[in-house]
C-alpha cells in the first residue's frame, strides 16, 4: 500500500525521486531494467547453491570451495571490458541477450551435477556463467543509460542498481522457498545429500527458465542507435 502511494505521489512531482516516465515512455530503459531484475533473480543464488554443493555434497573445505568459486568472477572481470567495447559497436541488446543465453545454458548444466561430477566440469560451468555475466551486465547498463537524457543519469543509474539488489534478494528468497519445500525446517548439514541435490536441481532449472524469459525482454527492448 505504501509503495502504491509512493508511486502516485511521485507521478505528480516536478522533480520526482523515481521518474516513472522512464518506464512508461522509454521502452528501452524499462525492458533493460526488467532484464537486470530477471538476470540477478536467476543467478545471484548460484554462489550459495554451489557453496553447499562443494562443501556438503563433495566434502571440500571452505578454502577449496572458495578457490573453485572464484573462477566465475575472475572470468567476468576479464571479459567485461571486452563486452563493454563490443556493445559500443553493435546494438547492446544483442550482446546482453547473448550473455543471458549463456547464463541460461550454464544453469541447465548446473542442474546436471551429481556427487561424482569431475571438478573441472564444475569450473568450466562457472567460467561459462562468468562469461554470461560479463556479456550481459556491461551492455545492459550501456543500453539503459544510452536511452535516457544526460540530466537523468543519476536516476537511471540508481534505478538499475535498485533492480540489481531487488533481483539478488528475490533470488535468495526463491532458493529458501525451494529448500523449505524439499528439505523442511532443519539444518542443511543434517539433510541427506540426495535431498539437497533434488532441491538444487529444481532451483537451477527454475532459474534457467527465468533466464530465458529475461532473454525475451532483452531482445524486445529495441535499439538505442
Amino acid at each position: 500500500i505504501l509503495f502504491m502511494a509512493f508511486l502516485m505521489w511521485e507521478r505528480n512531482q516536478k522533480y520526482p525521486v523515481l521518474d516513472l516516465r522512464l518506464f512508461t515512455s522509454n521502452r528501452t530503459f524499462a525492458f533493460s531494467s526488467i532484464s537486470a531484475l530477471i538476470n540477478y533473480s536467476a543467478t545471484f543464488a548460484l554462489v550459495y547453491l554451489m557453496s553447499i554443493y562443494l562443501q556438503l555434497i563433495r566434502g571440500f573445505n571452505s578454502q577449496t570451495a572458495g578457490i573453485v568459486l572464484v573462477s566465475q568472477p575472475a572470468v567476468m572481470a576479464a571479459l567485461s571490458p571486452v563486452a563493454g567495447w563490443l556493445s559500443d559497436r553493435v546494438e547492446p541488446k544483442y550482446v546482453s541477450s547473448f550473455g543471458m543465453m549463456l547464463n541460461a545454458l550454464a544453469l541447465i548444466l548446473f542442474s546436471t551435477l551429481t556427487e561424482g561430477t569431475p571438478l573441472y566440469h564444475v569450473v568450466a560451468y562457472l567460467m561459462l556463467m562468468g562469461t554470461g555475466f560479463a556479456f550481459f551486465s556491461s551492455p545492459n547498463v550501456n543500453a539503459a543509460m544510452s536511452s535516457i537524457e544526460r540530466e537523468k543519469y543519476g536516476i537511471g543509474s540508481a534505478t538499475i542498481s535498485t533492480m540489481r539488489v531487488l533481483g539478488q534478494t528475490l533470488s535468495m528468497v526463491g532458493v529458501m522457498l525451494v529448500f523449505s519445500l524439499f528439505v523442511g525446517s532443519v539444518q542443511v548439514r543434517s539433510v541427506d545429500p540426495s535431498q539437497l541435490m533434488m532441491a538444487m536441481r529444481f532451483s537451477f532449472r527454475a532459474f534457467s527458465a527465468l533466464c530465458w524469459l529475461g532473454v525475451v525482454f532483452s531482445f524486445a527492448r529495441g535499439n538505442v542507435r
